[in-house]
Protein backbone atom coordinates (compact mmCIF):
# COMPACT_ATOMS: atom_id res chain seq x y z
CA UNK A 1 0.00 0.00 0.00
CA UNK A 2 2.83 2.37 0.77
CA UNK A 3 4.32 1.70 -2.68
CA UNK A 4 1.01 2.62 -4.34
CA UNK A 5 0.80 5.79 -2.22
CA UNK A 6 4.31 6.79 -3.27
CA UNK A 7 3.46 6.24 -6.94
CA UNK A 8 0.26 8.29 -6.65
CA UNK A 9 2.01 11.05 -4.70
CA UNK A 10 4.84 11.17 -7.25
CA UNK A 11 2.44 11.35 -10.20
CA UNK A 12 0.41 14.08 -8.48
CA UNK A 13 3.62 15.98 -7.72
CA UNK A 14 4.69 15.89 -11.37
CA UNK A 15 1.25 16.91 -12.65
CA UNK A 16 0.91 19.83 -10.24
CA UNK A 17 4.44 21.01 -11.03
CA UNK A 18 3.77 20.94 -14.76
CA UNK A 19 0.41 22.66 -14.31
CA UNK A 20 1.97 25.36 -12.14
CA UNK A 21 4.69 26.04 -14.73
CA UNK A 22 2.09 26.09 -17.51
CA UNK A 23 -0.09 28.51 -15.54
CA UNK A 24 2.82 30.95 -15.31
CA UNK A 25 3.23 30.84 -19.11
CA UNK A 26 -0.51 31.26 -19.76
CA UNK A 27 -0.63 34.02 -17.14
CA UNK A 28 1.97 36.03 -19.06
CA UNK A 29 0.30 35.21 -22.37
CA UNK A 30 -3.09 36.46 -21.14
CA UNK A 31 -1.79 40.06 -21.22
CA UNK A 32 -1.02 39.68 -24.94
CA UNK A 33 -4.11 37.90 -26.25
CA UNK A 34 -7.37 36.55 -24.82
CA UNK A 35 -7.85 32.82 -25.38
CA UNK A 36 -10.67 30.52 -24.40
CA UNK A 37 -11.69 26.87 -24.37
CA UNK A 38 -15.40 26.13 -24.72
CA UNK A 39 -17.56 23.03 -24.50
CA UNK A 40 -21.16 23.18 -25.75
CA UNK A 41 -24.10 20.84 -26.06
CA UNK A 42 -27.61 21.65 -27.24
CA UNK A 43 -28.49 25.02 -25.68
CA UNK A 44 -25.78 25.35 -23.02
CA UNK A 45 -22.10 26.20 -23.11
CA UNK A 46 -19.16 26.16 -20.66
CA UNK A 47 -16.22 28.49 -21.27
CA UNK A 48 -12.84 28.95 -19.57
CA UNK A 49 -11.27 32.23 -20.66
CA UNK A 50 -7.97 33.89 -19.77
CA UNK A 51 -7.46 37.60 -20.31
CA UNK A 52 -5.61 40.47 -18.59
CA UNK A 53 -4.15 38.26 -15.86
CA UNK A 54 -7.47 36.77 -14.81
CA UNK A 55 -9.42 33.57 -15.43
CA UNK A 56 -13.14 33.52 -16.11
CA UNK A 57 -15.24 30.38 -15.87
CA UNK A 58 -18.58 31.04 -17.53
CA UNK A 59 -21.69 28.94 -17.99
CA UNK A 60 -24.47 30.03 -20.29
CA UNK A 61 -27.70 28.43 -21.42
CA UNK A 62 -30.83 29.30 -23.31
CA UNK A 63 -33.94 29.21 -21.17
CA UNK A 64 -37.48 28.95 -22.47
CA UNK A 65 -40.58 30.13 -20.70
CA UNK A 66 -42.55 27.02 -21.75
CA UNK A 67 -42.49 24.12 -24.17
CA UNK A 68 -44.37 26.04 -26.83
CA UNK A 69 -41.71 28.74 -26.96
CA UNK A 70 -39.04 26.05 -27.23
CA UNK A 71 -40.87 24.46 -30.17
CA UNK A 72 -41.06 27.84 -31.92
CA UNK A 73 -37.33 28.36 -31.35
CA UNK A 74 -36.44 24.89 -32.59
CA UNK A 75 -38.68 25.17 -35.63
CA UNK A 76 -36.92 28.35 -36.60
CA UNK A 77 -33.57 26.58 -36.34
CA UNK A 78 -34.46 23.27 -37.99
CA UNK A 79 -37.06 24.29 -40.65
CA UNK A 80 -38.07 20.69 -41.15
CA UNK A 81 -34.50 19.41 -41.29
CA UNK A 82 -31.95 18.68 -38.65
CA UNK A 83 -29.39 21.46 -38.62
CA UNK A 84 -26.94 19.83 -36.22
CA UNK A 85 -26.58 16.02 -36.58
CA UNK A 86 -25.86 15.16 -32.93
CA UNK A 87 -26.95 17.88 -30.56
CA UNK A 88 -26.64 15.63 -27.53
CA UNK A 89 -22.89 15.25 -28.04
CA UNK A 90 -20.38 17.65 -26.57
CA UNK A 91 -18.44 19.80 -28.99
CA UNK A 92 -15.16 21.48 -27.97
CA UNK A 93 -13.49 24.54 -29.45
CA UNK A 94 -10.29 26.52 -28.85
CA UNK A 95 -10.80 30.23 -29.48
CA UNK A 96 -7.94 32.72 -30.05
CA UNK A 97 -8.08 36.51 -29.75
CA UNK A 98 -11.47 36.70 -28.05
CA UNK A 99 -12.86 40.18 -28.66
CA UNK A 100 -15.87 40.24 -26.32
CA UNK A 101 -14.38 39.52 -22.91
CA UNK A 102 -16.99 39.82 -20.14
CA UNK A 103 -16.15 41.76 -17.00
CA UNK A 104 -17.43 41.26 -13.48
CA UNK A 105 -18.93 44.44 -12.08
CA UNK A 106 -17.77 43.94 -8.50
CA UNK A 107 -14.51 42.18 -7.71
CA UNK A 108 -12.01 42.14 -4.85
CA UNK A 109 -8.32 41.38 -5.54
CA UNK A 110 -9.37 39.80 -8.81
CA UNK A 111 -12.05 37.56 -7.28
CA UNK A 112 -15.66 38.03 -8.26
CA UNK A 113 -18.88 36.44 -9.47
CA UNK A 114 -21.78 37.62 -11.52
CA UNK A 115 -25.10 36.16 -12.57
CA UNK A 116 -27.25 37.73 -15.26
CA UNK A 117 -30.13 36.92 -17.58
CA UNK A 118 -31.21 38.87 -20.65
CA UNK A 119 -33.22 38.40 -23.83
CA UNK A 120 -31.67 36.96 -26.93
CA UNK A 121 -30.63 39.64 -29.39
CA UNK A 122 -30.50 37.51 -32.55
CA UNK A 123 -34.14 36.40 -32.65
CA UNK A 124 -36.84 38.47 -31.03
CA UNK A 125 -38.97 35.72 -29.49
CA UNK A 126 -40.66 36.40 -26.22
CA UNK A 127 -39.93 33.92 -23.48
CA UNK A 128 -36.39 33.09 -24.71
CA UNK A 129 -33.55 34.36 -22.51
CA UNK A 130 -29.84 33.77 -22.16
CA UNK A 131 -28.73 33.05 -18.58
CA UNK A 132 -25.05 33.45 -17.78
CA UNK A 133 -23.00 32.83 -14.64
CA UNK A 134 -19.39 34.05 -14.40
CA UNK A 135 -16.79 33.21 -11.77
CA UNK A 136 -13.59 35.25 -11.91
CA UNK A 137 -10.24 34.63 -10.21
CA UNK A 138 -6.69 35.95 -10.78
CA UNK A 139 -4.01 33.83 -12.42
CA UNK A 140 -1.61 34.27 -9.49
CA UNK A 141 -4.09 32.44 -7.26
CA UNK A 142 -4.11 29.39 -9.56
CA UNK A 143 -0.31 29.43 -9.77
CA UNK A 144 0.00 29.64 -5.97
CA UNK A 145 -2.53 26.86 -5.35
CA UNK A 146 -0.98 24.45 -7.84
CA UNK A 147 2.62 25.24 -6.87
CA UNK A 148 2.26 25.35 -3.06
CA UNK A 149 2.23 21.59 -2.44
CA UNK A 150 5.14 20.76 -4.84
CA UNK A 151 7.28 23.54 -3.32
CA UNK A 152 6.50 22.38 0.23
CA UNK A 153 7.25 18.77 -0.70
CA UNK A 154 10.62 19.69 -2.22
CA UNK A 155 11.55 21.72 0.88
CA UNK A 156 10.58 18.85 3.21
CA UNK A 157 12.59 16.32 1.18
CA UNK A 158 15.67 18.56 1.17
CA UNK A 159 15.37 19.15 4.95
CA UNK A 160 14.85 15.44 5.62
CA UNK A 161 17.92 14.47 3.58
CA UNK A 162 20.06 17.02 5.39
CA UNK A 163 18.82 15.79 8.78
CA UNK A 164 19.53 12.15 7.88
CA UNK A 165 23.01 13.03 6.69
CA UNK A 166 23.77 14.82 9.96
CA UNK A 167 22.64 11.77 11.95
CA UNK A 168 24.69 9.33 9.89
CA UNK A 169 21.70 7.81 8.10
CA UNK A 170 21.12 7.11 4.45
CA UNK A 171 19.76 10.21 2.74
CA UNK A 172 17.30 8.19 0.64
CA UNK A 173 15.86 5.44 2.86
CA UNK A 174 17.07 6.35 6.38
CA UNK A 175 19.14 3.20 6.96
CA UNK A 176 21.66 3.51 9.82
CA UNK A 177 25.11 3.45 8.22
CA UNK A 178 26.86 3.50 11.63
CA UNK A 179 29.78 5.46 10.16
CA UNK A 180 31.01 2.33 8.35
CA UNK A 181 29.33 2.23 4.95
CA UNK A 182 29.96 4.71 2.17
CA UNK A 183 27.16 3.12 0.15
CA UNK A 184 23.81 2.14 1.62
CA UNK A 185 23.43 -1.68 1.62
CA UNK A 186 19.64 -1.31 1.46
CA UNK A 187 18.99 1.09 -1.43
CA UNK A 188 22.47 1.61 -2.91
CA UNK A 189 22.56 5.39 -2.32
CA UNK A 190 26.19 6.59 -2.15
CA UNK A 191 27.34 9.09 0.43
CA UNK A 192 29.16 12.25 -0.63
CA UNK A 193 32.94 11.82 -0.81
CA UNK A 194 34.90 12.94 2.26
CA UNK A 195 36.65 16.30 2.07
CA UNK A 196 40.35 16.77 1.29
CA UNK A 197 42.94 19.53 1.02
CA UNK A 198 44.31 20.82 -2.22
CA UNK A 199 47.33 23.00 -2.90
CA UNK A 200 47.13 25.89 -5.33
CA UNK A 201 50.19 27.96 -6.26
CA UNK A 202 52.13 26.52 -3.36
CA UNK A 203 49.57 27.56 -0.72
CA UNK A 204 47.39 24.89 0.89
CA UNK A 205 43.67 25.65 0.62
CA UNK A 206 41.43 23.69 2.94
CA UNK A 207 38.29 22.22 1.45
CA UNK A 208 35.29 20.79 3.25
CA UNK A 209 36.60 17.96 5.41
CA UNK A 210 35.50 16.09 8.49
CA UNK A 211 37.06 17.39 11.72
CA UNK A 212 37.93 13.90 12.97
CA UNK A 213 40.20 12.92 10.08
CA UNK A 214 42.56 15.68 8.83
CA UNK A 215 43.27 15.56 5.14
CA UNK A 216 46.77 15.17 3.74
CA UNK A 217 48.38 17.97 1.79
CA UNK A 218 49.27 17.03 -1.74
CA UNK A 219 52.96 17.83 -2.52
CA UNK A 220 53.86 20.28 -5.21
CA UNK A 221 54.96 18.28 -8.32
CA UNK A 222 57.46 21.00 -9.35
CA UNK A 223 59.12 21.08 -5.94
CA UNK A 224 59.16 17.30 -5.71
CA UNK A 225 60.80 17.03 -9.14
CA UNK A 226 63.45 19.61 -8.23
CA UNK A 227 64.31 17.90 -4.95
CA UNK A 228 64.59 14.57 -6.75
CA UNK A 229 67.01 16.01 -9.31
CA UNK A 230 69.15 17.56 -6.54
CA UNK A 231 69.23 14.25 -4.73
CA UNK A 232 70.44 12.49 -7.91
CA UNK A 233 73.19 15.05 -8.48
CA UNK A 234 74.44 14.74 -4.89
CA UNK A 235 74.43 10.94 -5.17
CA UNK A 236 76.55 11.12 -8.34
CA UNK A 237 79.10 13.43 -6.68
CA UNK A 238 79.37 11.14 -3.69
CA UNK A 239 79.83 8.11 -5.93
CA UNK A 240 82.60 9.88 -7.92
CA UNK A 241 84.33 10.92 -4.73
CA UNK A 242 84.32 7.33 -3.51
CA UNK A 243 85.58 5.84 -6.83
CA UNK A 244 88.19 8.59 -7.35
CA UNK A 245 89.80 9.36 -3.97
Amino acid sequence: MSFVKRIVAGALFVLLTLFSCASVIVWARSYVSAEAVSASRRFERYTVLGADGRVLVAHGEIRFANDEVEQIWRSGLDTGAILVPDQNRWSFALIHDVSAVPFVDRSFMGFGAQKSEFEMARRRIRGVTWARTIIQMPWWFITAVTGAWPALRMWKLAHLRQLREERGLCRKCGFDLAGVYYSCPKCGQRLPLPGFQVERLGEPVEATSTPSTPAAVRPDPVRSRGSTELAKVSDRRESRAITNP
